[in-house]
């Protein structure tokens, strides 16, 4: 599912969703929810005819944007995959959640606005809600990446027993690009283990999903966010992922500074936040 309102940020999230579509063989919905024009409300009473003037308006603005996205899946020479579009009036968040019940979506991939406004976007889209409900993937795209690779993928977890269920839609992914999965544990004061039961651990993870193409990293900081955001600056990756369920403070947003490094690090980066 891949959310849409026309600006360059989900431009680029669509055409990393054919990327993934192709190699997946799976099928795109192209959403996008619009609101009823602003005073609209205000223009018509509650007459019959009044009711009947408000839902020709709302029914006009549908069709206007149904006839935009045919328009944009006509000129997405890119698109090599089966795509359907699918417009809804309502709340952003809300309409992407529901359709992805509706629909059974397996991954969601949005767009990001980079470094100037990537706060106001999380804020404004509530970006945070989606990730803390839906039942599928979410993948979120910076809008400065122009060509959409998957060769070194970073996989940030504690790598205990309850990790396992949720890798495999990772690894199909990596399997499909053909990727180097860089495993990563960041090691911290409150959750401190020796690196020997740590390597312990990511080998045993190795062996049950039977990976070929891995690295094991073990990165030492105060906290869990501050030591991915670090491995992540320095690392040369194309994509990082983690569990929501583990980093529900990576989402809090409550440290300022936090944010800002969100910002930077996701302005030239996907980020795959896995249910």
């Amino acid at each position: 599912l891949v959310p849409f309102d026309f600006s360059n940020e989900s431009n680029a999230a669509l055409r990393a969703a054919a990327e993934i579509a192709s190699k997946l063989e799976a099928k795109i919905y192209l959403l996008n929810v619009y609101e009823a024009p602003e005073g609209a409300n205000d223009m018509f009473g509650f007459s019959e005819e009044s009711l009947m003037n408000y839902k020709k308006l709302i029914d006009d603005v549908k069709e206007q944007h149904e006839d935009q996205l045919l328009e944009i899946i006509r000129k997405s020479t890119f698109l090599n995959t089966e795509i359907e579009p699918v417009v809804k009036r309502g709340f952003v968040h809300k309409e992407i959640i529901e359709t992805v019940e509706e629909l059974s979506i397996d991954l969601v991939v949005m767009g990001s606005k980079g470094t100037s406004s990537l706060e106001e976007y999380f804020i404004g889209t509530n970006v945070e809600k989606i990730i803390h409900t839906v039942g599928c993937p979410v993948l979120v795209i910076p809008h400065v990446q122009k060509h959409f690779t998957l060769k070194d993928l970073v996989f940030a977890s504690g790598f205990n027993e309850e990790d396992v269920r949720e890798f495999n839609f990772f690894k199909e992914l990596s399997v499909k690009f053909d990727s180097t999965i860089h495993l990563l544990r960041v090691n911290t004061p409150a959750n401190f283990e020796r690196s020997k039961d740590m390597r312990v651990s990511m080998d045993n993870f190795v062996k049950h999903w039977d990976l070929e193409k891995t690295t094991s990293n073990i990165y030492s900081d105060f906290s869990i966010e501050e030591g991915m955001l670090e491995v992540a600056k320095t690392m040369s990756a194309d994509l990082i992922c983690l569990h929501r369920r583990h980093h529900r403070s990576f989402f809090s947003f409550l440290n300022a500074r936090f944010t800002d490094e969100i910002v930077k690090h996701s302005s030239t980066k996907p980020i795959l936040i896995l249910t």
